[in-house]
């Protein structure tokens, strides 16, 4: 139906809370790691376009790669996100809860991480 409001429309918040998990936990763990390491501009580069081609962004889930793409933890936040806005089939709830428990884990390894190591930043800056 064209112009009618998607009936998921409610998991948009979710999916969007645990996007936002997922890169500030990996936003304080490369912070504090590009201080130490400065090359790691041009790795993180290279390591982000594999990931994009390897997260079913362009393309969907199916056939024989598909026991590959379960351990991608963007496979099931993508399919939220289709879920809320294109009203698609809502993914498995064991990848759901595998998407939380990363998301849950990225955010508090993250700010462990990274105050721990904020004590010497500032000594490395």
């Amino acid at each position: 139906m064209r112009g009618a409001t998607p009936r998921l429309i409610w998991l948009l918040p979710f999916a969007l809370l645990l996007q936002f998990s997922l890169q500030v936990g990996m936003g304080w763990f490369l912070a504090a790691t590009y201080v130490v390491f400065r090359d790691l501009l041009p790795i993180l580069g290279f390591a982000l376009s594999v990931a994009f081609y390897l997260s079913p962004i362009l393309y969907p889930v199916a056939g024989r790669f598909e026991k590959f793409f379960v351990w991608n933890p963007m496979t099931p936040l993508l399919g939220l996100f289709r879920s809320a806005m294109l009203s698609a089939s809502l993914p498995t709830v064991g990848s759901l809860v595998f998407l939380l428990v990363v998301a849950t884990t990225m955010f508090a390894g993250g700010l462990t991480f990274f105050r721990r190591a904020q004590a010497t930043l500032a000594d490395l800056i």
